[in-house]
């Protein structure tokens, strides 16, 4: 090749904007790696700094980017992408516990910036009123653009971030309705044959949500359990079709979206490697690049290119931010929120980004919006963007203090888990229980023990051991947990996880039992060990189905088990386990212990959907065979002899389970006895 072709070549490499895609996508790479690293160091968050990069490299800046069919497109799944984490995220039994505070909210989110904005937009600034209306709904819209801040603080289950998705939903449907009714008005098309298609259309999209994908979701996850890698895949495909059929009824394709993580919600364990999937691609690659893309879309040389531009742009910036700062504030009086909630809502829902460039450019494309308006709209998305990111880092973190401040002692204390591993069908689902019970901070420390026979140890059963370990890890992993394996040489299986539960100071331990005549005989021998050593909470499970399938639990507990000084840590694990799981859990106890039940769920505000039935003596416990249906969890409570809640039926145990429940899920819980330095009186929060 010739030194003239080789310097032609260059020039065309370079040519601005990049039209290259390893140059295209090299400079987003490397913007979303940097960012983060820069913005840090001035303490703000990353959110602004993708922003502004976008400013700079954007076609009004250095024309490094062209905002093209490409960034349109990964811009548009970024957004549809933070609704959709929005919904798959959200406590679903916390949002219809509030669902009242949620509607308040919304209402006053979206009539206040609307009742300020029409006004001002009318007679202030002499617009007409198709206009007027169209720039007040885009005052009452928002884009959840911070929300990766909240969730990162696990804040997604706080009331006030639960009544800042809930009235996100609702604001930005009613704007959007606005938007197809001023449309429908300015075409001039029939009015009633308008209402009639969208309320057909509206009831179609709703056919579709909440019946069409939760029945092909059941199937798809059932069907492919063990397809992991089409799992991911599904769930991306589900929220893109959401927000085609959302976008093809008339709707905004985020609240397809949205919809689409509300009802995936129960499906994907908040805990599991799928959530970790989606979540990690979500903030790595498409919310960026949607961060990117909205910072491409402004100009700062509007802000001078006039006075009339000036004006404009400085009036609506003040009112869509002031209002919503209002909406906030009301708010908190109405639902007695603290400060730091209110400024938590205020800086989630004061950002405009996709909403409101899709009411604004649809007026702009059949001439109700003129330049002015759309450059003020640009210099709002800019503005109310960094105020939103500044604000919701602020008020997460104080909101984040005040919750652990606000824990019990015990909840706080180090809690360790141990798994027992031998047989490798059951890996997968010990280590998911295990996951699903441990907090959601992932902080709690992991371990995870092969036992090999010191008689015995053959090549084979130690790289048979080995293995186990390195799946029990890759699990654990794919949900950005650290899991720590140990092996260890004993004569005794039972006496080997009990010493090494000692030597790691572990907490509680989990170990599984087959269906198998062996199992039984496994579960007397562990049983014998267990009645001599109390100090620990063990969790022996015996479960024929994955544990991510299954939406109801059933607990069986003895009379006085609440006065074990174990009871309440294992009822937190169970707990947990159910509200990951998104199921129902259903107690059968004494109406003694069910009143502690009742009163402990509600003192500790445990989200949990429970039932409660009578169990008025240990001897009806078969009973619940007839309750049981084919993908129940069965969770019985033993203790050890001389325990106060102890039962002499509990001998019997593993023979019931060979003979009445060989094909249910079941979990032992004996919760531990012996008084230690922590307060019996301590209570949990989930």
């Amino acid at each position: 090749m010739s030194e003239s072709n080789i310097l032609s070549n260059i020039k065309n490499f370079f040519h601005l904007p990049f039209e290259d895609p390893i140059m295209v996508f090299l400079l987003v790479l490397l913007i979303i790696l940097f960012s983060p690293l820069l913005f840090r160091k001035i303490k703000l968050h990353y959110i602004i700094g993708l922003i502004l990069a976008g400013v700079l490299v954007g076609p009004h800046g250095f024309n490094l980017l062209a905002y093209d069919r490409s960034f349109e497109l990964l811009g548009k799944v970024g957004v549809l992408y933070i609704m959709f984490l929005a919904g798959l995220e959200l406590d679903i039994k916390e949002f219809n516990a509030n669902k009242g505070k949620s509607l308040l909210f919304g209402v006053f989110t979206f009539l206040l910036p609307f009742v300020f904005g029409f006004p001002i937009c009318h007679y202030l600034l002499g617009y007409s009123v198709p206009t007027s209306l169209l720039v007040a709904g885009m005052f009452s819209t928002h884009t959840l653009i911070s929300y990766p801040i909240v969730s990162n603080l696990n804040l997604s289950k706080n009331q006030a971030v639960t009544a800042s998705v809930g009235g996100t939903i609702f604001t930005d449907t009613a704007v959007l309705l606005i938007l197809a009714v001023v449309m429908n008005q300015a075409k001039n098309a029939t009015e009633s044959m308008f209402w009639l298609w969208m309320g057909i259309s509206i009831t179609l999209f709703l056919i579709f949500i909440f019946f069409f994908i939760p029945i092909l979701s059941k199937w798809f996850f059932e069907r492919f359990e063990n397809e992991k890698r089409l799992h991911y895949i599904y769930v991306l495909s589900i929220m893109l079709l959401s927000a085609f059929v959302s976008e093809l009824c008339g709707l905004e394709g985020i609240i397809g979206s949205f919809f689409a993580g509300l009802i995936l919600n129960r499906f994907i364990p908040h805990s599991s490697a799928l959530m970790n999937r989606i979540e990690f691609i979500g903030n790595s690659l498409f919310i960026p690049i949607f961060l990117i893309s909205v910072g491409m879309l402004v100009n700062i040389k509007v802000i001078f290119s006039g006075y009339q531009s000036i004006v404009i742009a400085l009036v609506l910036s003040v009112v869509a931010i002031g209002s919503k700062w209002l909406a906030a504030w009301i708010t908190q009086v109405c639902l007695r929120f603290t400060k730091n909630q209110r400024n938590l809502i205020f800086g989630l829902t004061s950002s405009h980004a996709a909403a409101t460039l899709a009411v604004i450019m649809s007026g702009y494309s059949i001439g109700i919006i003129d330049e002015n308006i759309l450059n003020a709209t640009i210099v709002i998305i800019l503005l109310s963007c960094i105020v939103s990111s500044v604000v919701t880092q602020k008020a997460g973190e104080r909101v984040q203090k005040d919750e652990l401040e606000n824990k019990p002692k015990e909840d706080l204390q180090q809690k360790r888990i141990l798994i027992a591993l031998a047989n490798p069908k059951s890996v997968q689902n010990l280590i998911e229980t295990a996951l699903l019970m441990t907090r959601s901070s992932k902080k709690e420390p992991l371990y995870a023990l092969n036992i090999i026979d010191d008689q015995d140890a053959s090549v084979s059963q130690v790289r048979k051991g080995q293995q186990l370990l390195e799946e029990a890890e890759k699990i654990a992993a794919a949900s950005d947990n650290r899991l720590r394996t140990i092996t260890r040489y004993d004569t005794d299986v039972a006496s080997g996880i009990l010493h090494t539960a000692k030597e790691n100071q572990v907490t509680d331990v989990i170990l599984g039992i087959s269906n198998q005549a062996a199992g039984s005989v496994f579960l007397e021998k562990i049983n014998e060990k267990i009645q001599k050593d109390s100090e620990l909470n063990i969790f022996v499970l015996k479960n024929n189905h994955p544990i991510n399938t299954q939406k109801r639990v059933l607990v069986a507990i003895p009379e006085n088990a609440e006065k074990e000084i174990g009871f309440l840590p294992t009822l937190y694990r169970i707990c947990k386990l159910v509200n990951q799981l998104e199921a129902k859990i259903i107690f059968h106890a004494s109406s003694s212990t069910i009143d502690f039940l009742k009163t402990t769920i509600k003192k500790n505000k445990m989200s949990v959907s429970a039932d409660f039935r009578e169990l008025a003596q240990w001897e009806d416990f078969l009973m619940l065979r007839k309750y049981l249906k084919e993908k129940d969890l069965l969770v019985i409570y033993q203790t050890r002899k001389g325990a106060v809640s102890y039962h002499m039926l509990f001998e019997k145990i593993p023979y019931y389970l060979k003979k009445f429940f060989d094909n249910s899920g079941v979990i032992l819980v004996y919760p531990k006895q012996k008084e230690t330095d922590l307060s019996s009186q301590n209570l949990l929060h989930l």
